[in-house]
């Protein structure tokens, strides 16, 4: 038997939270107690298995899917619900089509793996303001060293991005990120990894199981 404590991720990392908002990232086998609880779920899926997680949650939870939008699942959006994180500018202008669907824009500060370059503020600025973003986001590259230059580096690359979506909640910190302080909080926070204790936090952080195993002899 899995007994989770659906609450224990919001009292453990709350070291940068400005406000108690924080977006469970999860892979799909993900407890389904835990999600229901949440008021926002970041999932690192495709559309069709979001399909199956909008099933075992409800329709109250956001789910956002993190590996964004492909022509062949553009119906799943529809039909489920489901926010789609463009991380491209290839993705902008497919959910461009998609009418007036939420969606959440994922911008590259600095891990050079995934998300729109900066540089789409001042060419197609305009354009991704009138796609209505519901969460501006970034991902931290280095966060798991908090005295790596370029987590201030990403920090102040973000802040300027999210200066340009006046009155869209931002998110910033990952797992570790939420370690680094409450000027990488953001309105949301990205706790993962941490979740199933993938992380190790600073010693000033003390964090409480979220799950316990139990088995028959």
């Amino acid at each position: 038997m899995v007994r989770v404590r659906a609450t224990a991720e919001a009292a453990a990392l709350s070291a940068c939270r400005r406000r108690d908002d924080a977006a469970v990232v999860v892979r799909l086998e993900a407890n389904r107690t835990l999600l229901a609880e949440r008021d926002a779920l970041l999932a690192r899926l495709r559309a069709c298995p979001c399909a199956v997680v909008r099933k075992a949650v409800g329709p109250a939870p956001s789910i956002f899917v993190l590996n964004g939008p492909a022509p062949a699942s553009m119906h799943l959006f529809h039909t489920h619900s489901l926010i789609a994180v463009l991380n491209s500018p290839a993705q902008t202008r497919l959910w461009s089509d998609a009418g007036s669907l939420p969606c959440a824009l994922h911008f590259d500060t600095g891990i050079n793996r995934l998300g729109l370059p900066a540089s789409m503020l001042e060419t197609e600025g305009e354009a991704l303001r009138g796609l209505n973003p519901v969460l501006i986001m970034s991902h931290l590259a280095c966060a798991d060293e908090p005295d790596h230059a370029l987590n201030a580096v990403q920090l102040a690359a973000f802040r300027k991005i999210a200066e340009a979506f006046p009155g869209v909640p931002a998110s910033l910190a990952n797992s570790a990120g939420c370690y680094l302080g409450r000027d990488y909080g953001f309105q949301v926070t990205r706790p993962g990894i941490a979740l199933y204790g993938g992380s190790i936090p600073p010693a000033r952080i003390q964090l409480q199981h979220a799950v316990t195993l139990d088995a028959e002899i």
